[in-house]
Protein backbone atom coordinates (compact mmCIF):
# COMPACT_ATOMS: atom_id res chain seq x y z
CA UNK A 1 0.00 0.00 0.00
CA UNK A 2 2.84 2.29 0.49
CA UNK A 3 4.98 1.18 -2.56
CA UNK A 4 2.51 2.09 -5.48
CA UNK A 5 1.69 5.74 -4.19
CA UNK A 6 5.25 6.45 -3.80
CA UNK A 7 6.34 5.58 -7.34
CA UNK A 8 3.72 9.42 -7.96
CA UNK A 9 6.34 11.67 -6.27
CA UNK A 10 8.20 14.12 -8.39
CA UNK A 11 11.48 13.02 -9.14
CA UNK A 12 12.84 16.05 -7.77
CA UNK A 13 11.64 15.28 -4.03
CA UNK A 14 13.62 11.95 -4.36
CA UNK A 15 16.54 13.79 -5.38
CA UNK A 16 16.86 15.82 -2.48
CA UNK A 17 15.77 13.31 -0.22
CA UNK A 18 18.52 11.28 -1.61
CA UNK A 19 21.20 14.07 -1.34
CA UNK A 20 20.52 13.94 2.44
CA UNK A 21 21.37 10.61 2.74
CA UNK A 22 24.33 10.70 0.41
CA UNK A 23 25.29 13.83 2.89
CA UNK A 24 24.44 11.57 6.16
CA UNK A 25 27.11 8.64 4.99
CA UNK A 26 29.73 11.41 4.26
CA UNK A 27 29.42 12.58 7.69
CA UNK A 28 29.31 9.52 9.45
CA UNK A 29 32.36 8.26 7.84
CA UNK A 30 34.24 11.45 7.82
CA UNK A 31 35.07 10.85 4.46
CA UNK A 32 34.91 14.92 3.70
CA UNK A 33 36.10 16.76 6.84
CA UNK A 34 35.51 19.94 5.47
CA UNK A 35 31.50 19.39 5.71
CA UNK A 36 31.84 19.82 9.64
CA UNK A 37 33.83 23.42 9.56
CA UNK A 38 37.14 25.06 7.74
CA UNK A 39 39.06 28.24 7.71
CA UNK A 40 39.85 28.06 11.95
CA UNK A 41 36.69 26.67 12.89
CA UNK A 42 35.20 22.43 12.91
CA UNK A 43 32.66 20.70 14.83
CA UNK A 44 34.59 17.43 16.60
CA UNK A 45 34.11 14.15 14.91
CA UNK A 46 33.20 11.74 17.54
CA UNK A 47 31.31 8.35 16.60
CA UNK A 48 28.93 7.12 19.10
CA UNK A 49 28.60 3.56 20.28
CA UNK A 50 26.39 1.72 18.11
CA UNK A 51 24.43 0.40 21.18
CA UNK A 52 23.39 4.43 22.22
CA UNK A 53 22.89 4.83 18.45
CA UNK A 54 20.39 2.41 18.27
CA UNK A 55 17.49 3.81 20.28
CA UNK A 56 17.76 7.01 18.35
CA UNK A 57 17.00 4.55 14.98
CA UNK A 58 14.51 3.25 16.45
CA UNK A 59 12.66 6.74 18.23
CA UNK A 60 13.19 8.46 14.46
CA UNK A 61 12.09 5.83 12.58
CA UNK A 62 8.77 5.37 15.08
CA UNK A 63 8.46 9.09 15.12
CA UNK A 64 8.43 8.95 11.05
CA UNK A 65 6.17 6.02 10.99
CA UNK A 66 3.54 7.73 13.47
CA UNK A 67 3.07 10.71 11.77
CA UNK A 68 2.47 9.41 8.44
CA UNK A 69 -0.15 7.29 9.79
CA UNK A 70 -1.57 10.29 10.83
CA UNK A 71 -1.34 12.33 7.67
CA UNK A 72 -2.95 9.65 6.10
CA UNK A 73 -5.93 9.57 8.29
CA UNK A 74 -8.26 12.56 8.93
CA UNK A 75 -7.51 12.76 12.39
CA UNK A 76 -8.54 16.07 14.40
CA UNK A 77 -4.86 18.28 13.74
CA UNK A 78 -4.46 18.59 17.76
CA UNK A 79 -3.45 14.70 17.67
CA UNK A 80 -0.71 15.73 15.17
CA UNK A 81 0.62 18.66 16.62
CA UNK A 82 0.64 16.12 20.19
CA UNK A 83 2.47 13.66 18.70
CA UNK A 84 4.75 16.36 16.89
CA UNK A 85 5.24 17.98 20.26
CA UNK A 86 6.32 14.65 21.96
CA UNK A 87 8.68 14.00 19.26
CA UNK A 88 10.49 16.95 19.67
CA UNK A 89 10.96 15.79 23.70
CA UNK A 90 11.76 12.39 22.99
CA UNK A 91 13.94 12.45 20.29
CA UNK A 92 15.91 15.34 21.90
CA UNK A 93 16.45 12.61 24.93
CA UNK A 94 17.15 9.95 22.97
CA UNK A 95 20.14 12.44 21.17
CA UNK A 96 21.87 13.54 24.26
CA UNK A 97 21.59 9.85 25.27
CA UNK A 98 24.19 9.07 22.19
CA UNK A 99 26.88 10.68 24.55
CA UNK A 100 25.79 11.00 28.16
CA UNK A 101 25.93 8.07 30.74
CA UNK A 102 22.84 9.90 32.75
CA UNK A 103 20.51 12.11 30.67
CA UNK A 104 18.99 14.02 33.74
CA UNK A 105 23.28 15.10 34.67
CA UNK A 106 24.01 15.93 31.50
CA UNK A 107 20.83 18.18 30.78
CA UNK A 108 21.97 20.22 33.88
CA UNK A 109 25.28 20.11 33.07
CA UNK A 110 24.73 21.80 30.30
CA UNK A 111 22.43 24.29 32.10
CA UNK A 112 24.97 24.80 34.86
CA UNK A 113 28.02 25.13 32.99
CA UNK A 114 29.60 28.26 32.57
CA UNK A 115 31.50 26.44 29.26
CA UNK A 116 27.88 25.53 27.97
CA UNK A 117 25.72 28.46 28.47
CA UNK A 118 26.65 30.55 31.81
CA UNK A 119 23.30 31.96 32.44
CA UNK A 120 21.87 30.16 35.13
CA UNK A 121 25.65 30.98 36.70
CA UNK A 122 25.68 34.54 36.57
CA UNK A 123 21.92 34.37 38.08
CA UNK A 124 23.03 32.89 41.12
CA UNK A 125 26.10 35.47 41.60
CA UNK A 126 23.40 38.34 41.85
CA UNK A 127 21.11 39.57 43.63
CA UNK A 128 17.74 40.25 42.14
CA UNK A 129 17.99 43.60 43.87
CA UNK A 130 21.54 43.94 43.26
CA UNK A 131 22.19 47.22 41.48
CA UNK A 132 24.49 45.49 38.99
CA UNK A 133 21.68 45.00 36.58
CA UNK A 134 21.57 48.17 35.45
CA UNK A 135 25.25 48.45 35.30
CA UNK A 136 25.71 45.81 33.10
CA UNK A 137 28.63 46.44 31.05
CA UNK A 138 30.36 47.00 34.13
CA UNK A 139 29.21 43.89 35.77
CA UNK A 140 30.09 41.75 32.55
CA UNK A 141 34.03 43.29 32.24
CA UNK A 142 34.47 42.54 35.80
CA UNK A 143 33.59 39.10 35.95
CA UNK A 144 34.65 37.84 32.90
CA UNK A 145 34.05 33.97 35.12
CA UNK A 146 30.73 34.18 33.76
CA UNK A 147 31.41 32.90 30.48
CA UNK A 148 31.49 34.05 26.97
CA UNK A 149 27.66 33.47 26.52
CA UNK A 150 27.08 35.57 29.21
CA UNK A 151 29.66 38.42 28.47
CA UNK A 152 28.66 38.74 25.19
CA UNK A 153 24.80 39.25 25.68
CA UNK A 154 22.59 41.15 27.49
CA UNK A 155 21.32 40.89 31.06
CA UNK A 156 18.06 39.23 30.59
CA UNK A 157 18.57 35.25 30.75
CA UNK A 158 20.95 35.48 34.04
CA UNK A 159 18.23 38.35 35.36
CA UNK A 160 15.71 35.43 34.74
CA UNK A 161 17.88 32.90 36.84
CA UNK A 162 18.55 35.46 39.60
CA UNK A 163 14.51 36.03 39.92
CA UNK A 164 13.29 32.74 39.87
CA UNK A 165 16.17 31.64 41.93
CA UNK A 166 14.47 34.52 44.92
CA UNK A 167 11.19 32.97 43.98
CA UNK A 168 11.86 29.38 44.23
CA UNK A 169 13.89 30.12 47.53
CA UNK A 170 10.61 31.72 49.29
CA UNK A 171 8.52 28.48 48.39
CA UNK A 172 11.02 25.67 50.40
CA UNK A 173 8.27 23.42 49.93
CA UNK A 174 8.90 23.59 45.97
CA UNK A 175 12.36 23.71 45.86
CA UNK A 176 13.75 21.76 48.74
CA UNK A 177 12.62 18.56 46.77
CA UNK A 178 13.78 19.78 43.03
CA UNK A 179 16.79 20.86 44.76
CA UNK A 180 17.24 17.96 46.31
CA UNK A 181 16.63 15.59 43.20
CA UNK A 182 19.43 17.53 41.36
CA UNK A 183 22.36 17.28 44.44
CA UNK A 184 23.51 13.69 43.79
CA UNK A 185 24.42 14.67 40.12
CA UNK A 186 27.27 17.14 41.26
CA UNK A 187 27.17 16.96 45.15
CA UNK A 188 31.08 16.71 44.29
CA UNK A 189 31.29 20.19 43.00
CA UNK A 190 31.82 22.63 45.82
CA UNK A 191 31.13 25.46 43.83
CA UNK A 192 27.51 24.44 42.96
CA UNK A 193 27.26 23.39 47.36
CA UNK A 194 27.28 27.12 48.12
CA UNK A 195 24.16 27.55 46.40
CA UNK A 196 20.48 27.75 48.01
CA UNK A 197 17.47 25.31 47.51
CA UNK A 198 16.33 28.25 45.16
CA UNK A 199 19.31 28.44 43.12
CA UNK A 200 19.77 24.61 42.55
CA UNK A 201 15.63 24.07 41.97
CA UNK A 202 15.79 27.45 39.16
CA UNK A 203 18.03 24.83 37.27
CA UNK A 204 14.83 22.55 36.32
CA UNK A 205 13.67 25.40 34.19
CA UNK A 206 16.88 24.57 31.77
CA UNK A 207 16.61 20.87 32.26
CA UNK A 208 13.16 21.08 31.26
CA UNK A 209 14.51 22.98 28.13
CA UNK A 210 13.47 20.29 25.23
CA UNK A 211 9.40 20.84 26.62
CA UNK A 212 9.22 24.46 26.22
CA UNK A 213 11.45 23.64 22.86
CA UNK A 214 8.60 21.32 21.59
CA UNK A 215 6.36 23.98 22.03
CA UNK A 216 7.11 26.12 19.10
CA UNK A 217 5.11 23.23 17.24
CA UNK A 218 1.70 25.47 18.26
CA UNK A 219 2.74 28.59 16.65
CA UNK A 220 4.57 26.98 14.02
CA UNK A 221 0.92 25.50 12.81
CA UNK A 222 -0.59 28.47 13.80
CA UNK A 223 1.29 30.95 11.23
CA UNK A 224 1.16 27.92 8.59
CA UNK A 225 -2.69 28.21 8.89
CA UNK A 226 -2.43 31.95 8.65
CA UNK A 227 -0.06 32.25 5.04
CA UNK A 228 -2.20 31.29 2.04
CA UNK A 229 0.52 29.30 0.45
CA UNK A 230 0.73 26.48 4.04
CA UNK A 231 -2.63 26.58 4.99
CA UNK A 232 -3.64 23.08 3.67
CA UNK A 233 -0.11 21.93 4.69
CA UNK A 234 0.14 23.15 7.72
CA UNK A 235 0.04 19.37 9.64
CA UNK A 236 2.52 18.34 7.68
CA UNK A 237 4.53 21.61 8.56
CA UNK A 238 4.15 21.23 12.29
CA UNK A 239 5.45 17.10 11.78
CA UNK A 240 8.73 18.03 10.18
CA UNK A 241 9.71 20.02 13.40
CA UNK A 242 11.01 17.34 15.58
CA UNK A 243 13.24 16.49 12.38
CA UNK A 244 15.44 19.20 13.29
CA UNK A 245 19.11 18.07 14.28
CA UNK A 246 19.84 21.34 16.30
CA UNK A 247 16.84 20.98 18.29
CA UNK A 248 18.08 17.75 20.21
CA UNK A 249 22.28 18.57 19.49
CA UNK A 250 22.14 21.97 21.43
CA UNK A 251 19.55 20.12 24.12
CA UNK A 252 18.91 22.17 27.48
CA UNK A 253 20.24 25.23 25.83
CA UNK A 254 18.08 28.45 25.64
CA UNK A 255 18.95 28.38 21.52
CA UNK A 256 16.42 25.90 21.13
CA UNK A 257 13.29 28.23 23.00
CA UNK A 258 14.49 31.41 20.67
CA UNK A 259 12.40 29.60 17.66
CA UNK A 260 9.07 29.61 19.94
CA UNK A 261 9.82 33.14 20.59
CA UNK A 262 10.55 34.43 16.66
CA UNK A 263 7.06 32.24 15.23
CA UNK A 264 5.08 34.07 18.10
CA UNK A 265 6.48 37.57 16.71
CA UNK A 266 5.69 36.46 13.29
CA UNK A 267 2.40 34.88 13.73
CA UNK A 268 1.42 38.55 15.17
CA UNK A 269 3.09 40.41 12.29
CA UNK A 270 1.17 38.33 9.78
CA UNK A 271 -2.41 38.32 11.62
CA UNK A 272 -1.50 42.39 11.91
CA UNK A 273 -0.98 42.79 8.55
CA UNK A 274 -3.66 41.11 7.05
CA UNK A 275 -6.31 41.72 9.59
CA UNK A 276 -5.06 45.45 9.90
CA UNK A 277 -4.15 44.99 14.02
CA UNK A 278 -1.83 47.65 15.01
CA UNK A 279 -2.23 46.63 18.61
CA UNK A 280 -0.63 42.80 16.83
CA UNK A 281 2.18 44.90 15.28
CA UNK A 282 3.10 46.80 18.49
CA UNK A 283 2.98 43.48 20.22
CA UNK A 284 4.80 42.08 18.02
CA UNK A 285 7.75 44.10 18.76
CA UNK A 286 6.91 44.32 22.18
CA UNK A 287 8.15 40.72 22.32
CA UNK A 288 10.62 40.88 20.22
CA UNK A 289 12.12 43.73 22.12
CA UNK A 290 11.49 41.64 24.89
CA UNK A 291 13.20 38.74 23.52
CA UNK A 292 16.21 41.08 22.51
CA UNK A 293 16.68 41.83 26.13
CA UNK A 294 17.44 37.79 26.75
CA UNK A 295 19.81 37.39 23.60
CA UNK A 296 21.28 39.24 20.46
CA UNK A 297 21.04 36.48 18.58
CA UNK A 298 17.97 36.81 17.39
CA UNK A 299 18.68 40.51 16.18
CA UNK A 300 18.80 39.05 12.54
CA UNK A 301 15.60 38.17 12.37
CA UNK A 302 14.10 41.73 12.39
CA UNK A 303 15.77 42.03 8.95
CA UNK A 304 13.92 38.78 7.89
CA UNK A 305 10.38 39.97 9.43
CA UNK A 306 11.35 43.46 7.28
CA UNK A 307 11.85 41.39 4.20
CA UNK A 308 8.67 39.82 4.81
CA UNK A 309 6.65 42.55 5.11
CA UNK A 310 8.09 44.54 2.07
CA UNK A 311 7.24 41.07 0.29
CA UNK A 312 4.28 40.85 1.15
CA UNK A 313 3.01 44.63 -0.06
CA UNK A 314 5.23 43.93 -3.38
CA UNK A 315 2.88 41.00 -4.05
CA UNK A 316 -0.06 41.18 -2.51
CA UNK A 317 -0.64 44.42 -1.50
CA UNK A 318 0.09 46.26 -3.95
CA UNK A 319 -1.63 44.70 -7.09
CA UNK A 320 -5.02 45.56 -4.66
CA UNK A 321 -3.58 49.69 -5.37
CA UNK A 322 -2.67 49.71 -1.70
CA UNK A 323 -0.72 53.18 -0.60
CA UNK A 324 2.96 52.46 -0.71
CA UNK A 325 3.41 53.61 2.74
CA UNK A 326 1.53 50.83 4.01
CA UNK A 327 4.90 48.95 5.09
CA UNK A 328 5.92 52.05 6.77
CA UNK A 329 3.16 52.04 9.44
CA UNK A 330 3.97 48.55 9.55
CA UNK A 331 7.23 49.00 10.68
CA UNK A 332 6.02 51.89 12.93
CA UNK A 333 4.14 50.03 14.84
CA UNK A 334 6.27 47.22 15.38
CA UNK A 335 9.21 49.72 16.04
CA UNK A 336 7.30 51.35 18.67
CA UNK A 337 6.55 47.79 20.57
CA UNK A 338 10.68 47.03 19.83
CA UNK A 339 11.89 49.95 21.87
CA UNK A 340 9.36 50.10 24.80
CA UNK A 341 11.21 46.97 26.79
CA UNK A 342 14.64 49.13 26.39
CA UNK A 343 13.12 52.59 26.85
CA UNK A 344 12.16 51.00 30.32
CA UNK A 345 15.69 49.50 30.66
CA UNK A 346 16.90 52.98 29.82
CA UNK A 347 15.38 54.52 32.68
CA UNK A 348 16.61 52.46 34.55
CA UNK A 349 20.38 52.30 33.75
CA UNK A 350 21.04 54.77 31.40
CA UNK A 351 22.10 52.61 29.11
CA UNK A 352 20.42 52.38 25.63
CA UNK A 353 20.18 48.89 23.41
CA UNK A 354 22.77 50.10 21.24
CA UNK A 355 25.13 50.52 24.06
CA UNK A 356 24.82 47.16 25.21
CA UNK A 357 25.15 45.70 21.95
CA UNK A 358 28.36 47.70 21.18
CA UNK A 359 29.96 46.46 24.05
CA UNK A 360 28.82 42.92 22.95
CA UNK A 361 30.06 43.46 19.81
CA UNK A 362 33.33 44.38 20.89
CA UNK A 363 34.35 40.99 22.72
CA UNK A 364 32.36 39.24 20.24
CA UNK A 365 34.03 40.32 17.02
CA UNK A 366 37.48 39.71 18.41
CA UNK A 367 37.19 36.22 16.79
CA UNK A 368 38.83 36.56 13.56
CA UNK A 369 37.26 34.47 10.26
CA UNK A 370 38.30 35.06 6.89
CA UNK A 371 35.67 36.74 5.07
CA UNK A 372 35.31 35.11 1.80
CA UNK A 373 35.07 31.60 2.50
CA UNK A 374 32.51 32.46 5.36
CA UNK A 375 30.20 33.61 3.62
CA UNK A 376 29.30 30.59 2.20
CA UNK A 377 30.28 28.34 5.69
CA UNK A 378 28.54 30.15 8.00
CA UNK A 379 25.50 29.57 5.83
CA UNK A 380 26.47 25.92 5.30
CA UNK A 381 26.50 25.93 8.93
CA UNK A 382 23.01 26.74 9.33
CA UNK A 383 21.47 24.23 6.67
CA UNK A 384 23.95 21.51 7.55
CA UNK A 385 22.30 21.38 11.10
CA UNK A 386 18.88 22.76 11.20
CA UNK A 387 17.21 20.85 8.12
CA UNK A 388 19.59 20.28 5.08
CA UNK A 389 16.72 18.18 3.12
CA UNK A 390 14.26 20.82 4.51
CA UNK A 391 16.35 23.51 3.21
CA UNK A 392 16.79 22.25 -0.38
CA UNK A 393 13.09 21.93 -1.14
CA UNK A 394 13.33 25.70 0.16
CA UNK A 395 15.62 26.75 -2.34
CA UNK A 396 13.95 23.71 -5.11
CA UNK A 397 10.41 25.89 -4.52
CA UNK A 398 11.94 29.20 -5.24
CA UNK A 399 13.74 28.00 -8.81
CA UNK A 400 10.57 25.86 -9.68
CA UNK A 401 8.92 29.39 -9.31
CA UNK A 402 11.42 31.68 -11.07
CA UNK A 403 10.40 28.57 -13.82
CA UNK A 404 6.91 28.29 -14.27
CA UNK A 405 4.98 30.97 -11.52
CA UNK A 406 2.40 30.43 -9.38
CA UNK A 407 1.53 31.56 -5.86
CA UNK A 408 4.59 33.83 -4.70
CA UNK A 409 6.73 32.11 -1.81
CA UNK A 410 6.61 34.84 0.30
CA UNK A 411 8.48 33.14 3.52
CA UNK A 412 11.06 31.59 0.89
CA UNK A 413 11.79 35.37 -0.91
CA UNK A 414 12.01 37.21 2.37
CA UNK A 415 14.37 34.24 4.22
CA UNK A 416 16.45 34.56 1.11
CA UNK A 417 16.94 37.73 0.63
CA UNK A 418 17.70 38.12 4.68
CA UNK A 419 20.07 35.22 4.44
CA UNK A 420 22.33 36.64 1.64
CA UNK A 421 22.35 40.18 3.22
CA UNK A 422 22.96 38.46 6.95
CA UNK A 423 26.22 36.10 5.30
CA UNK A 424 27.71 39.05 2.72
CA UNK A 425 27.39 41.15 6.56
CA UNK A 426 30.18 39.05 7.88
CA UNK A 427 28.91 39.05 11.26
CA UNK A 428 29.07 35.52 11.84
CA UNK A 429 31.75 33.90 13.53
CA UNK A 430 31.13 29.94 13.46
CA UNK A 431 28.51 27.40 15.19
CA UNK A 432 25.76 29.20 13.20
CA UNK A 433 23.90 25.50 13.28
CA UNK A 434 23.45 26.95 16.86
CA UNK A 435 23.36 31.15 16.41
CA UNK A 436 21.13 31.05 13.90
CA UNK A 437 18.42 28.63 15.15
CA UNK A 438 16.06 31.08 15.27
CA UNK A 439 15.44 31.19 11.67
CA UNK A 440 14.71 27.67 11.16
CA UNK A 441 10.88 27.91 11.78
CA UNK A 442 10.91 29.94 8.55
CA UNK A 443 12.35 27.34 6.55
CA UNK A 444 10.55 24.78 7.35
CA UNK A 445 7.50 27.13 6.10
CA UNK A 446 9.21 27.80 3.14
CA UNK A 447 9.61 24.29 2.51
CA UNK A 448 6.25 24.22 3.33
CA UNK A 449 5.35 26.35 0.20
CA UNK A 450 7.05 24.14 -1.81
CA UNK A 451 5.25 20.93 -0.63
CA UNK A 452 2.03 23.11 -1.47
CA UNK A 453 3.38 23.89 -4.89
CA UNK A 454 3.51 19.94 -5.86
CA UNK A 455 0.62 19.28 -4.22
CA UNK A 456 -1.06 22.14 -6.72
CA UNK A 457 0.24 21.03 -9.47
CA UNK A 458 -0.93 16.65 -8.73
CA UNK A 459 -4.45 17.03 -6.77
CA UNK A 460 -7.62 16.26 -8.50
CA UNK A 461 -10.18 17.29 -6.42
CA UNK A 462 -12.83 20.63 -6.17
CA UNK A 463 -11.52 22.20 -2.92
CA UNK A 464 -8.23 23.04 -1.85
CA UNK A 465 -9.11 22.27 1.36
CA UNK A 466 -9.65 18.12 0.49
CA UNK A 467 -6.20 16.68 1.27
CA UNK A 468 -4.89 14.13 -0.83
CA UNK A 469 -1.80 11.28 -0.67
CA UNK A 470 0.54 13.65 -2.58
CA UNK A 471 0.97 15.76 0.37
CA UNK A 472 1.51 12.60 2.63
CA UNK A 473 3.76 11.14 0.43
CA UNK A 474 5.49 14.28 -0.09
CA UNK A 475 6.29 14.69 3.20
CA UNK A 476 7.46 11.39 4.36
CA UNK A 477 10.25 10.69 1.53
CA UNK A 478 11.43 14.39 2.68
CA UNK A 479 10.98 13.20 6.22
CA UNK A 480 12.52 10.11 5.82
CA UNK A 481 15.89 11.70 3.81
CA UNK A 482 15.75 14.52 6.87
CA UNK A 483 15.65 11.97 9.90
CA UNK A 484 18.64 9.76 8.28
CA UNK A 485 20.74 13.08 8.18
CA UNK A 486 19.75 13.44 12.01
CA UNK A 487 20.73 10.22 12.69
CA UNK A 488 23.96 10.80 11.22
CA UNK A 489 24.80 14.02 12.90
CA UNK A 490 23.47 13.34 16.16
CA UNK A 491 26.03 10.15 15.68
CA UNK A 492 29.11 11.67 14.82
CA UNK A 493 29.29 15.36 15.41
CA UNK A 494 29.66 16.16 19.23
CA UNK A 495 28.53 20.32 19.37
CA UNK A 496 28.60 21.01 23.09
CA UNK A 497 30.56 19.81 26.01
CA UNK A 498 30.17 21.06 30.01
CA UNK A 499 33.07 21.79 32.77
CA UNK A 500 31.75 19.41 34.91
CA UNK A 501 32.74 16.04 35.67
CA UNK A 502 30.37 13.10 37.01
CA UNK A 503 30.35 12.41 40.14
CA UNK A 504 33.12 9.50 42.01
CA UNK A 505 31.52 5.95 41.35
CA UNK A 506 30.37 4.25 44.76
CA UNK A 507 33.57 3.56 46.65
CA UNK A 508 34.65 -0.67 46.91
CA UNK A 509 33.79 -1.47 50.85
CA UNK A 510 36.68 -3.60 52.59
CA UNK A 511 35.90 -6.73 53.99
CA UNK A 512 36.98 -7.98 57.60
CA UNK A 513 35.84 -4.67 59.15
CA UNK A 514 35.03 -4.53 62.92
CA UNK A 515 31.79 -3.07 63.31
CA UNK A 516 31.32 0.06 65.72
CA UNK A 517 27.66 -0.21 66.81
CA UNK A 518 26.44 3.34 66.26
CA UNK A 519 29.16 4.83 68.90
CA UNK A 520 30.90 7.15 66.06
CA UNK A 521 28.44 9.68 64.39
CA UNK A 522 28.05 12.79 63.00
CA UNK A 523 26.18 15.80 62.08
CA UNK A 524 26.48 19.40 60.10
CA UNK A 525 27.09 21.31 63.20
CA UNK A 526 28.17 21.22 66.69
CA UNK A 527 24.49 22.70 67.43
CA UNK A 528 22.73 20.42 64.85
CA UNK A 529 21.37 17.09 66.85
CA UNK A 530 20.15 15.39 63.49
CA UNK A 531 23.20 13.15 62.68
CA UNK A 532 24.23 12.31 59.03
CA UNK A 533 26.56 10.21 59.30
CA UNK A 534 27.52 7.08 61.22
CA UNK A 535 30.58 5.08 61.10
CA UNK A 536 29.55 1.36 60.73
CA UNK A 537 33.27 -0.40 60.58
CA UNK A 538 36.62 0.13 60.63
CA UNK A 539 40.10 -1.87 60.39
CA UNK A 540 43.49 -0.91 60.61
CA UNK A 541 46.59 -2.82 58.95
CA UNK A 542 50.09 -1.90 60.67
CA UNK A 543 52.86 -2.26 58.77
CA UNK A 544 56.27 -0.94 59.69
CA UNK A 545 55.34 2.87 59.63
CA UNK A 546 52.35 2.63 57.62
CA UNK A 547 48.75 2.48 58.39
CA UNK A 548 46.33 1.83 56.31
CA UNK A 549 42.63 2.52 57.91
CA UNK A 550 39.53 1.21 56.03
CA UNK A 551 36.21 3.13 57.20
CA UNK A 552 33.20 2.05 55.89
CA UNK A 553 30.33 5.45 56.59
CA UNK A 554 26.84 5.29 56.18
CA UNK A 555 24.62 8.25 55.32
CA UNK A 556 21.49 8.76 57.90
CA UNK A 557 19.88 11.03 55.17
CA UNK A 558 20.85 13.25 52.09
CA UNK A 559 23.10 15.77 53.53
CA UNK A 560 23.13 19.02 51.78
CA UNK A 561 26.47 20.39 53.10
CA UNK A 562 30.00 20.40 51.50
CA UNK A 563 32.18 18.10 53.89
CA UNK A 564 35.63 16.58 54.05
CA UNK A 565 36.92 14.05 55.92
CA UNK A 566 40.48 14.08 57.48
CA UNK A 567 42.61 11.97 60.36
CA UNK A 568 44.42 12.95 63.63
CA UNK A 569 47.09 10.78 64.66
CA UNK A 570 47.71 10.34 68.00
CA UNK A 571 50.64 8.77 69.40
Amino acid sequence: MLINPLRAVPRLIWIIALSGVILAVLIVLDLVPSLRGDFGWRWPYQLASLARIVPLILGVIAYIGGAYALLRRTTRPIVALVWSMAGVVVLSLLVVNLRAENVLAELFARTASTLTTGAHYAGTQIAPDSPAWGEWITTIQQNPNFGAHVVNGPPGLPLFYSLLSGGLDSAPGISSPLFRTLLPLQCQNYNLLSYSAGQWASAWFGVLMPLWAALGVLPLYAVARRLPATTHVAREIALWYPLIPALGMFAATWYTFYPVWMLVVFWLLVTGITDRQPLRLLLAGGVMGLALFMAYAIVPVIGFLGMYTLAYYWWVERPDRKPWFRPVITGLWFGVGLALPWIVYWLMSGDTFFTLLAASFGLYLVFVRPYLPWVLLQFWDWVLLNGFVLMLAWLAGLWLWKRRGGSVPLVGLALLAAMVVLCVSGTARGETGRVWLAFTPFALLAAGETLSRFNFRTRHVSSLHDETPSNQNLWVVLAVGQGVLLLALAAALNVISTDFVPPPAPPQVAEGLQPVNDLVVFSTSSTDTNWVFRLDAWKAIVSDDTIQLNLAWEALEQNTYPYYFGAVLVA
